[in-house]
């Protein structure tokens, strides 16, 4: 009797128990772009457009800009957010460069020559553009959610007062 009173015992609580963790868990099914079931998901940034895309940021020696804010989309067009940005600056050839235009890594803002970094003295990175007297092209790109974005060119010309 008393292996028939444990056995009932067992079976009145561990099945419902069983049962009750068993329906705990619901997961929304993952949509993917292709229909399938592999591949990119919806929701996941898939395109990262920054502009301008043609024509670009001009600034003179020292001046300051702003890249405009990225904007990110998936796969069918549907705007998606991207917690952050980290931008950064190359060369036409790819190489990277910051003597022309420097891009502070987490705003976006342009200087037509170096950011100040690690001056230390109390003087806050990012805050002064100091020139460098070089001109020519570079290129911006914004990385955020695990994609890269166009790139967007940014040309340092010299200034002369008329």
């Amino acid at each position: 009797m008393r292996r028939f009173t444990t056995l009932v015992f067992l079976l009145l609580f561990t099945i419902p128990f069983g049962v009750s963790i068993s329906g705990c868990s619901k997961k929304t099914a993952t949509v993917f772009c292709n229909g399938g079931d592999t591949g990119p998901a919806v929701g996941q940034v898939s395109n990262i457009a920054l502009q301008p895309k043609i024509f670009g940021v001009s600034l003179n020696f020292a001046q300051i800009g702003q890249v405009t804010t990225p904007t990110a989309i998936d796969c069918k067009g549907t705007a998606v957010t991207v917690s952050s940005y980290t931008y950064a600056t190359f060369l036409p050839n790819g190489q990277p460069d910051m003597t022309i235009a420097d891009v502070q890594p987490t705003t976006g803002r342009l200087c037509a020559g170096t950011w100040n970094r690690n001056t230390g003295g109390g003087i806050a990175d990012f805050t002064t553009c100091n020139p460098t007297n070089k001109s020519g092209t570079v290129y911006v790109v914004a990385n955020g959610g695990g994609v890269s974005s166009n790139p967007s060119r940014s040309s340092s010309i010299p200034w002369s007062p008329t």
